[in-house]
């Protein structure tokens, strides 16, 4: 668990050439990552849960990605009272660019490799990562029937 722990560490902490980190985790590109996922327009309540934070910091991050041309508010064909997010071209195109980027890192992390020893270690993290989210569901559940 401990290599575990320190090489996501590693991962976290780990930069492109030019210095950017090789996955961008900032709430802008989370933002544009959920609404490109959704199959329906989100609303700023909606991205707000889809990041895991209130509602006026999910108001603040829609604001500048609208400031940098990556989303555009729509307003809902059954409810007029209630604006939608959109992705732009432009938006669309800074998440295929950071796509790009990550694959370009991750081909230059992982070259050398061995694609046996790569299946290897992502089944055993996923069956990690499995059994936590179980124990974490049962946690809650237990945690629910004491109250």
């Amino acid at each position: 668990m401990d290599e575990i722990v320190a090489t996501s560490e590693r991962i976290r902490a780990a930069r492109t050439f030019d210095g950017q980190q090789p996955k961008r985790v900032d709430a802008t590109f989370r933002l544009l990552r959920a609404i490109e996922r959704t199959s329906y327009c989100r609303s700023i309540a909606d991205a707000g849960r889809a990041l895991r934070m209130s509602r006026q910091g999910a108001h603040k991050t829609v604001i500048r990605a609208i400031d940098k041309g990556f989303v555009e508010l729509l307003p809902n064909r059954d409810d007029h009272r209630i604006l939608q997010l959109a992705l732009t071209a432009c938006g669309r195109a800074a998440l295929a660019g950071a796509a790009f980027d990550e694959a370009a890192w991750l081909a230059v992390l992982l070259n050398g490799l061995e694609h046996r020893d790569l299946a290897v270690a992502t089944r055993v993290l996923r069956g990690i990562r499995h059994r936590l989210a179980r124990d974490e569901q049962e946690h809650a559940r237990v945690s629910r029937s004491r109250r």
